[in-house]
């Protein structure tokens, strides 16, 4: 069974059409609802994979949550300066373990977990414009 992550919930295959029961764009549901489920097992797969490969340890894994929760790009200067400075707290702490596990090129190890991270945010951006190309085509 398949699921979707997000920064505090996921949704399972299985309830996916929930998703769409009240959406008020005009969409074919049962083909939507297909493709959706297809790209959440698709990237499931992709995360799987990265992450067996890399095998994040637990403190890497809740920074990594920590940086893409506070990724931010567009917004207020205050709040883009905090996610700024908690971003950067981060990477020094994540510096620091490495530091105290004696990892002196932790460089590639980092550029590692930011594949897992990459990996998702292209994927949200496919689904994203797939939904929005489906829209225009008025399926």
């Amino acid at each position: 069974r398949s699921r979707m992550p997000g920064y505090t919930t996921y949704c399972k295959i299985d309830d996916v059409e929930r998703l769409f029961e009240n959406n008020v764009d005009v969409i074919d549901k049962a083909k939507i609802t297909s493709q959706w489920a297809a790209s959440s097992k698709k990237l499931s797969r992709m995360v799987r994979t990265l992450f067996e490969y890399i095998k994040p340890t637990d403190f890497e894994f809740i920074a990594l949550l920590g940086l893409t929760f506070w990724d931010y790009e567009y917004g207020e200067d205050a709040v883009l300066n905090i996610a700024k400075e908690v971003r950067s707290e981060i990477m020094k702490e994540l510096r620091e373990y490495y530091e105290d596990r004696g990892i002196s090129d932790y460089a590639t190890r980092i550029g590692q977990l930011f594949c897992i991270t990459m990996n998702c945010q292209i994927h949200k951006l496919s689904i994203s414009s797939a939904y929005n190309i489906e829209l225009l085509r008025n399926v």
